[in-house]
């Protein structure tokens, strides 16, 4: 019952103009890829955090948004995967399978 306005992929993956496009069209949804450091922003924010440098969780995170290259991919191509959804949920009703 949830509804997503799009999908972030951080780390490695973030670095993959081509799985990032897969996904927007797979999902329908834009794809914001970045940052590609996320384990390491992720760390000195929790320091930063214990030390007192900021206060929340959410003040790292937009010094992070505002530091970082974020890379927006919007979906296109989107019912190519519609159909071949539909088609897996048709071979699904024809198998035992849950």
């Amino acid at each position: 019952g949830k509804h997503f306005r799009s999908v972030n992929i951080v780390g490695g993956s973030a670095k993959s103009s081509l799985l990032c496009r897969k996904i927007a069209d797979v999902c329908g949804l834009p794809v914001e890829a970045g940052p590609f450091d996320a384990t390491a922003y992720g760390n000195v924010l929790i320091q930063m955090i214990a030390k007192g440098v900021i206060s929340s969780v959410e003040e790292g995170r937009r010094m992070i948004r505002n530091s970082c290259e974020i890379r927006r991919y919007e979906p296109s191509g989107t019912g190519e995967w519609e159909n071949k959804y539909r088609e897996f949920k048709k071979q699904m009703s024809k198998s035992n399978l849950p």
